[in-house]
């Protein structure tokens, strides 16, 4: 019997080369079994959502982007806080993906939040943000589920070193 073969778009909330987002998600993306195909979905050269842009060509970036949601079978982010709230690339990705109105990426996917921070609280606010956003992305049909998971790692540099990797075992068996 073959193992079913999921693929997982990933969008990291940090734009920044070495942030604690990226390297948590390379780590998982290094460390998921062979069922699940981790690919980080790049959101920081997509241009900020334009109604007016979103014509029958809109931007290149946008078309890339959509289709690299649409190809996936779930969603994951991994994001860190910022001033109490999600990245503005994130929230940029997230708008840019839920329009045009009626054809959202986003209509029944699963989808889950890591957070990565410093802090004791783990990112709380960013995943609570998160959280409310996507329980406000478009379903696919009236009543249709939306399903969604949860993970906050604080003190970041306890969980994920240069070469990516993750320390703590509790990590790796969830």
């Amino acid at each position: 019997m073959t193992t079913p073969h999921h693929k997982v778009a990933v969008l990291v909330g940090s734009l920044r080369a070495a942030s604690f987002s990226r390297k948590m998600a390379l780590a998982m993306t290094a460390l998921a079994p062979a069922s699940l195909e981790l690919s980080i979905v790049e959101i920081g050269a997509l241009p900020l959502f334009n109604d007016d842009l979103d014509t029958a060509t809109p931007p290149a970036a946008w078309v890339a982007f959509r289709q690299a949601i649409v190809a996936a079978n779930a969603v994951l982010f991994v994001t860190p806080e910022y001033n109490r709230s999600v990245p503005g690339a994130l929230k940029n990705a997230i708008d840019v993906g839920s329009r045009p109105y009626g054809k959202s990426v986003w209509s029944g996917k699963p989808c889950a939040v890591v957070s990565v921070s410093p802090g004791a609280l783990g990112a709380l606010r960013s995943v609570k943000g998160r959280r409310h956003r996507i329980h406000k992305i478009p379903r696919r049909r009236a009543g249709a589920q939306q399903h969604y998971g949860q993970l906050r790692v604080s003190g970041r540099h306890r969980h994920a070193d240069v070469a990516y990797r993750l320390h703590h075992r509790r990590l790796q068996e969830t």
